[in-house]
């Protein structure tokens, strides 16, 4: 799943998430008030860019060309370009990443067959309850009221990772509106 950072100005926090899903069209507005938001049926891009995937995984960028879109401080000359992992687009001086990384959800534990121990409190964790699992190593993590084992600390149980917990990454703000329901 890819996700969008977004500059967020004279907020508690300096970013925002957007997580993107498959088939969606966004439009980067560039502007403060509304960075981005879902692409209407038959809109232009105005001076803006917008951002469109058929399966989720890859990103296009297109734009009218020029210099009010950069990626990766080169303006985006043909008005069309594929995004990679941690390119930075610049859209009329607001500023944005794009990213593969996956963010953690809470989520029921489907189970997976066998026991499966939680790594910070070492207990079951049991189909049917809320846990995490991390993106980067695939550990689950209990994420109940009374086991709050995922941002227990500022990083996964998993000490020898690079993997980083919830509290790590930015909250959500609103600063964007998509159909995904996950901003």
């Amino acid at each position: 799943m890819a996700v969008l950072w977004v500059r967020l100005e004279g907020g508690e926090v300096p970013w925002g998430a957007a997580k993107l899903g498959a088939g969606e069209r966004v439009v980067l507005t560039g502007q403060q008030e509304q960075p981005c938001r879902l692409m209407l049926e038959g809109e232009g891009l105005g001076a803006g860019a917008g951002l469109l995937s058929s399966d989720g995984q890859e990103w296009v960028l297109v734009c009218r060309g020029g210099r009010e879109v950069r990626v990766n401080g080169m303006p985006v000359v043909l008005g069309m370009r594929v995004l990679q992992d941690r390119d930075e687009v610049v859209v009329r001086g607001q500023q944005y990443y794009f990213s593969r990384e996956r963010l953690p959800v809470v989520e029921v534990f489907p189970g997976v067959g066998r026991a499966v121990f939680c790594p910070r409190c070492k207990q079951e964790i049991r189909a049917g309850v809320l846990a995490v699992r991390c993106p980067a190593c695939g550990l689950w993590h209990h994420e109940t009221s009374e086991l709050n084992c995922w941002p227990y600390a500022p990083r996964c149980s998993d000490w020898d990772s690079s993997c980083r917990s919830r509290a790590s990454l930015a909250a959500w703000s609103g600063a964007c509106a998509t159909g995904s329901g996950s901003l």
